[in-house]
């Protein structure tokens, strides 16, 4: 009966950071976010910023992938991609 409780509550654990999972990557890649980022690096940067997508890294460590960025208008720089880590 122990083994029994024991692997469910094991199975509710996996459930839960499999959703939460899913949810963070849907968060930090959405245009909101996406969005966000371009208007507060353009202000600290003092130049338009475009970024063609967002995207979470949750393994090893939290991170935030931007692909296509541009810098400048004109474009005087293009990123390919460029990896935001916390910490």
């Amino acid at each position: 009966m122990r083994a029994k409780r024991a692997g469910y509550a094991l199975a509710a654990r996996a459930l839960i950071l499999v959703g939460a999972f899913i949810v963070v990557r849907m968060v930090l890649g959405s245009d909101a976010v996406r969005t966000t980022m371009e208007v507060q690096l353009a202000a600290r940067l003092g130049q338009p910023v475009r970024i063609g997508a967002a995207r979470a890294v949750l393994f090893p460590r939290v991170a935030v992938d931007l692909d296509d960025v541009a810098i400048g208008s004109p474009a005087a720089v293009r990123l390919g991609t460029v990896r935001m880590v916390t910490g």
